[in-house]
């Protein structure tokens, strides 16, 4: 709906943590000459940086984040990206 109503010239970015093949395919449709800057191959997790994945049951995640944060070295800073799609 919105790019009918957009100027036929036009600058558009698109900016993404991360980016399916999917989306990436819709951008695509919607740009002319794209160019997609990365600044680490896909999939790769940066040096500095610890991953972690938790199962944890719907009523128990808000006590689980909790937790992980308080036991965290680094107390000043964390990045929590959450499905929430899916709940």
């Amino acid at each position: 709906k919105i790019v009918r109503v957009l100027p036929k010239k036009r600058q558009t970015m698109l900016f993404s943590a991360t980016m399916s093949k999917n989306m990436n395919e819709v951008a695509s449709s919607y740009l002319t000459k794209p160019v997609r800057v990365e600044v680490a191959r896909s999939g790769k997790t940066a040096d500095k940086i610890t991953q972690e994945l938790h199962y944890v049951a719907k009523p128990d995640k808000v006590e689980k984040l909790i937790g992980l944060l308080r036991q965290n070295d680094r107390k000043d800073r964390a990045l929590v990206f959450g499905r929430t799609k899916h709940g």
